[in-house]
Order: structure tokens, then sequence, then C-alpha cells
């Protein structure tokens, strides 16, 4: 082989060698938005779908959705008039130490919202699912603290990605299905 072409193969070769250590990298450092669903199938037999996407993906494609892809539903007038009172309770929840804020039991389900560390915790137990999710105080109260509250828009769904910057977190556990949605 000539001098040339053996020039060529090591660069092509360091070029990947040097890309899939920077994949790697990547992939222990970047957060993952994660979708797990199971399905229990008719026969007995499950199914499961594993999704795992980079969240520099998600932000990359949220960015290319334009304001006119997503014009914006009016928010109703009863919640423009409580976003103040919420935007305060969240500073305040921010402050306060771990706490059970709801706690309702009846016959159909149990409930409860909660302030674990930096997280709003909520649990809900029927008999036919279970829910638990979480999602971080602090970053719920910035991202509403920017929202102009008058529309549910693209500028809304790219503001509620950074909640998810400090984890996010919802399970779904049905009769027939399990559903987790995280970002670790």
């Amino acid at each position: 082989m000539s001098p040339k072409y053996s020039r060529r193969f090591r660069t092509v070769g360091i070029v990947l060698v040097a890309a899939l250590a920077g994949i790697a990298v990547a992939g222990t450092i970047m957060d993952w938005l994660v979708v797990d669903v199971r399905m229990a199938g008719g026969t007995g037999e499950a199914h499961r779908l594993w999704i795992p996407v980079p969240m520099a993906a998600v932000r990359l494609a949220a960015s290319a959705v334009s304001s006119s892809a997503l014009p914006g539903e009016p928010v109703p007038e009863e919640i423009r008039a409580a976003l103040p009172a919420i935007r305060s309770a969240l500073a305040g929840l921010a402050r306060c130490p771990d706490a059970e804020l709801v706690s309702v039991e009846t016959d159909e389900a149990t409930v409860r919202v909660a302030k674990r560390g930096r997280l709003l915790v909520l649990d809900v137990r029927a008999p036919d699912a279970t829910v638990h999710g979480s999602i971080p105080i602090g970053r719920l109260s910035r991202t509403l603290g920017r929202w102009n509250g008058r529309t549910v828009d693209a500028t809304l769904m790219r503001s509620a990605l950074t909640v998810l910057d400090d984890g996010f977190e919802i399970a779904v556990d049905a009769d027939d299905a399990t559903v987790r949605i995280s970002v670790r």
C-alpha cells in the first residue's frame, strides 16, 4: 500500500476513535430522556418499548418548532388570575422544610402531594393504577416566572424543558401496562 493511502486509513481510524470516545463521554455526562413502556399481552407475553433520547436532541427539536406551528391556546381566566399566587406559593415552598402538603384518602384512591428536598412529589394509589411523579420546585418556579400566562404555546414548551434539567420522573403502573418517563 502506498504511503498516501496508509496515511488516509490512519486519519480515518483516528477520526473514528475520537468520535466514539466523544460519544462515550457525552453519554456519561449528558442528561437523557427515557421513555419505558411495558405492556402485558393478551396471551401472557409482555411487550417492552424502551426509548432513550439525549436531552440535547429534545432541546434541538423543540427549538426547531416555530411559534406559527404551535400558535398557542388561550389560558382560562381563572388560571391567569391564580398565577401570581401559584408563583408565590412555589417560591415559598422551595424554602420550606420537607412536608406532606396534601393527603386525601377515599374508598377509590389515596392522593398525596409532598415536598421532599428540592422536589414536589405526587403519589396516587387506586385499585387499578399507581402514579408517582416528581418535579424540581425551583425550576418549575423559574419557568412559571418567565411565562406570560396568556397562552400555552411553543415558547412555553421550550421554557418548560428547562424544568427537566434538574431531573423529572413520572411513573404509571396499571393492571396491564407500566409507563415510566424520566430525565436522568
